[in-house]
This record gives C-alpha cells, structure tokens and sequence, in this order.
C-alpha cells in the first residue's frame, strides 16, 4: 500500500467516525446549544490533529511531545466513537420499548450524564493502563520435545522505540529482563518504528541485555517501513541476532534445539523482504525441538507442514483499546496468550511491551514475557 493510498484512507476512517459522533451523540446531547458548539469545534481540532498525525508519518521532525499529543488525537475519536455506538444502541433500545418509552424523557436525562461520566472513565483508565510499566507475565508451556530439565526465556514484542517511546523506557526495561536471569531472550518484531539513525541512542541501552543464550530478533510489519535492512545491521552492533528466514541450533548435544525466525508477512504486500517458510525451516531438525519466533500469529496457519513444537508472535497488542481487540480478531487467529494450535504447535501471543500510536491501553496491558519452558508430563 503505497503512502498515498494510505494517507487517504486514515483520513477518511476518521471522517467517518467523526461525523457518526456529531450526528449520532453530539446532536442528541441534552446539553446547551452553547455547548454543543463547544463539543464540534473540540471534534475538528481533533481531526486536524489526525491529519497532522498522519503526515507525521513520513516528516519526522516533531519533539515527542507533540507526538504523543497527536496521537492522543487517534484514541480519542475511536473512543467517541464507540461511546456514541453505545449512546445510540441504548437509544434505539428506549425506542423501540414501550413500557421505557413512557418515562424515555427521564431516562434520557439519566443516559446523557451517564455517557460523558463513562466517556470520562473509559480515557482515563486507557491513559492510566499506557502509563503503567510492562507487567512481568509469567507462562508455564509444556512442551514434548524438550529435553533440557527447564529453560526460561524472555519475549519481548512491539517496543516501537521511536517518537514517543525513548531510551528511559528502554533502560528500565532492560534493566526488569536481566533481573529475570532469563536463558534467553527473543524479541518477536515491531522493535524499531523510526529512522534508525534518529533512534540510535534509544536503542543503545539494548546492548546491555544478557542472557546465556544471546539475544534473537525478527523484524515486524514497522521495520519494513523504517528500512528493515538499515535495521538489522544497526542491531547487529548491539549484540543481537537476527534472523531472516532462517534457523540457529541453540545449545549443545542432547539438550540442543533450533530456533527459527521468519521475515514478516506484511512483506506479500509491499513487495519485498517476503517470508520464505521453505528456506526459514531448510536447516531446522523435524526431529528435534523447533521454536519459531513470527511476528504476525496469522504466519502460523502455513506451518502445519513444518509441525514446530512452540511459535512466538506479537503484533495484536491484546487490542490495545478495548473493543479494537475485535477488529484485530477478523485479520489474526490469536488475540493474545497462550493457544494450541494443533496437536503438535502452540503459539504464545504477546500483548506488547510497548505501545503504537496513542499512548492507551484498555483491558490489553502491557507484558514483558517470562515463558518457563518444561518437558511435557507423561500422565498415565
């Protein structure tokens, strides 16, 4: 999709979901007509700063501030949004009942305080929960092949270190993973969501990441938009591998096992750097444990073939905002968590340790994750 057509279709989302909050909440709002000017003039700053937003896509050249108020911008009108659907649903219920109908002007009252305190409630819990720090979300997988008594491996997925997510925060995070001690740590893509030049010192802190094993990396859809290739050599001198379609046996005799990584999918779209399945398994044992790290779940319904025992994905963000996690459902099998795929693959799904876009997270919180690895239990 080329940056044009994208442009024009962010544009016009928010159009739509702009004018269904006039047409369908503000309108009907029994407040002063004062007011209600007041609430109009509020929704087209607001898409101005979401074409502001969307230009600031490819001029990089705001402090981070002014992203983080831009994108706010984002959230806001899909939070309206689904306000309003929620304010017009109650509505058309109060229509269509009779016996409502006869106290509707009281209701209605009722309703219109409700909505703008619940409006009020739902922001800042999502500014409160995009505030918070990573949770450290511990997950017990069982896995057949596994021969070593126990490993511990730390994913982490959708950084975006970039205009709002700076080198503090990836300080700290390094920090909480080398305090875990873990044997590994794999990082599922959506590291990097800027030019990597200008996020240079932001990732530098990335070097100081330890663990027995190393540090792996796939790329996500966001490094194909930030040149991915740019990307993985500068990751490169930080001490992170990274693999490209590709596999690495890790460890050694009996407890040795191949780690594979996939490029993205999002590579069928734009033409290059497309994931190669055939190439990414060429190396890896069918016989021993395979552990896949894929930065979209969806990449997991073309690996049937290869039967890897555990595969590591991210890109979801568990929804971010609540009820977007639907939205998300109708493009990726798995949402966020742990799934069993088939009868030889699962597939842990990470909410994220970052976030894209505004700085909110509803019912979809943040996770470093420590994955406890373990032989599966023969039960009689």
């Amino acid at each position: 999709m080329n940056t044009l057509v994208f442009f024009s279709l962010f544009i016009l989302v928010f159009a739509l979901l702009n004018t269904y909050i006039d047409r369908r909440m503000i309108r009907f709002l029994g407040v002063p007509e004062r007011v209600r000017r007041y609430m109009r003039m509020a929704l087209v700053l607001l898409f101005a700063a979401q074409i502001a937003y969307a230009l600031s896509f490819r001029l990089d050249i705001l402090p981070s501030e002014a992203y983080y108020l831009l994108s706010l911008a984002i959230a806001l009108s899909f939070m309206l949004f689904v306000t309003a659907l929620a304010y017009d649903l109650t509505h058309l219920v109060i229509r269509k009942t009779p016996l409502i109908m006869r106290r509707a002007d009281t209701l209605k009252i009722l309703l219109d305080a409700l909505v703008l305190v619940l409006f009020a409630a739902y922001v800042g819990s999502g500014i409160v929960g995009g505030q918070r720090a990573p949770e450290i979300k511990e997950v017990t997988v069982e896995l057949a092949r596994l021969t070593a008594p126990e490993m511990t491996v730390v994913q982490l997925s959708d950084v975006h270190v970039g205009n709002t997510i700076r080198r503090e925060f990836v300080v700290e995070m390094v920090e909480r993973v080398n305090a875990l001690h873990p044997d590994m740590i794999l990082i599922t893509g959506d590291l990097v969501d800027r030019d990597v030049a200008k996020a240079a010192d932001d990732l530098e802190p990335l070097r100081n990441l330890k663990s027995p094993l190393g540090t792996f990396f796939v790329h996500g859809n966001h490094e194909y938009f930030h040149n991915y290739v740019a990307i993985a050599e500068h990751l490169k001198t930080l001490g992170i591998r990274v693999l490209e379609d590709e596999s690495v046996r890790i460890g050694e005799g009996m407890h040795a096992f191949d780690l594979v990584g996939t490029l993205d999918k999002v590579g069928e779209r734009m033409g290059f750097g497309e994931a190669n399945l055939s190439k990414a398994f060429a190396q890896a044992d069918p016989n021993t444990l395979t552990i896949v790290m894929s930065h979209q779940p969806v990449m997991v319904e073309q690996m049937d073939e290869y039967a890897p025992d555990l595969v590591l994905s991210g890109h979801t963000h568990g929804g971010q905002i609540f009820p977007f996690s639907y939205l998300v459902k109708l493009a990726q099998p798995y949402l966020a968590g742990l799934y069993r795929h088939n009868a030889h693959t699962q597939i842990y799904v990470s909410r994220g340790t970052g976030f894209w876009g505004p700085p909110i997270r509803v019912f979809a919180p943040s996770e470093i994750t420590l994955l406890h690895l373990k032989p599966k239990e023969t039960r009689p």
